[in-house]
């Protein structure tokens, strides 16, 4: 009727519906002496659960310190990409700036060398003045052609050839990419900081397009402009409101259907006058056109 305990091999097993050995059975020890090992099935149990309950929430705790330790090192890795990219985007950008500061100022030399060159050779082959030396190299660089001066030689006919095509092709587009830079980085100085949001132009209307564009500062620069130019032809010339605006457009835009009078001060005005109000008329009509194209 007796055989090996599974849990205890050294207890005696006792099937249900037998009787229990008496505890002077031979093979069957006291119960004084069977202690801790005398356990009833629902004690082992609740042990069972108590030990299986324990490793349970080790292993949640473990899973949880690996789950903070891989975050952890996600979010260093993430920050040093960061790092990273703004490094090279830093660098990226400084070396644009680089690059843009060094084209602007080899474009501003090469105007400043043109310039001068013509300037000294009108006034040293023609016997002209200083002033109206230099009023004659930018209206022929920018070909306006007021008609004021002209030249008597065909040396001189020659060299403002050469200057003419120069100025075509290369002065201008100078001129205008200079102007571009200075007015953008005025513009980027007065709004820094503002973050202000702008309709998504692509559902805007033609009208609307244009109406904006005319707030911009190339156009409002060149209103100033033409305003001077209207204001010198009434103060200096005694011309007309109509006859002073006649003169502004068509210098700005290289008519030179109107000169100024033959006097150093006044070329000398004119001069510089057509020299920022030029590529100032191309940058303003260019933002028109490009609009226009693109909608």
């Amino acid at each position: 009727l007796t055989t090996i305990s599974p849990r205890h091999p050294t207890l005696p097993f006792v099937p249900l519906g037998t009787k229990a050995l008496p505890a002077s059975h031979p093979q069957s020890p006291p119960l004084s002496q069977l202690g801790h090992h005398c356990s009833s099935p629902i004690s082992s149990m609740e042990e069972g659960k108590r030990r299986s309950g324990h490793g349970a929430q080790h292993n949640i705790t473990s899973a949880i310190r690996r789950k903070r330790r891989m975050t952890k090192l996600l979010a260093r890795l993430s920050n040093e990409t960061n790092d990273n990219v703004d490094g090279t985007e830093q660098d990226g950008s400084s070396t644009n700036r680089a690059v843009r500061s060094s084209n602007e100022r080899l474009a501003i030399c090469f105007l400043v060398g043109y310039l001068t060159a013509a300037t000294v050779f009108y006034a040293q082959w023609t016997n002209w003045s200083w002033a109206q030396s230099f009023y004659y190299a930018v209206q022929s660089g920018l070909s306006i052609g007021f008609g004021v001066l002209s030249e008597k030689d065909d040396v001189s006919r020659l060299f403002t050839t050469l200057h003419v095509l120069i100025g075509a092709l290369v002065s201008t587009a100078l001129l205008s990419l200079l102007l571009e830079a200075t007015i953008e980085r005025i513009i980027q100085r007065c709004l820094a900081g503002r973050g202000v949001e702008e309709e998504d132009p692509r559902f805007q209307s033609l009208a609307k397009k244009l109406l904006r564009k005319l707030r911009s500062s190339e156009c409002l620069m060149l209103f100033v402009w033409v305003l001077l130019g209207i204001s010198y032809g009434c103060v200096v010339e005694g011309w007309t409101v109509i006859h002073s605006l006649y003169f502004a457009v068509t210098s700005l835009s290289t008519g030179g259907l109107q000169g100024p009078s033959d006097k150093s001060p006044y070329l000398l005005f004119t001069a510089i006058y057509c020299l920022v109000g030029v590529p100032l008329f191309i940058a303003a009509t260019a933002r028109f056109t490009a609009t226009w194209l693109d909608h």
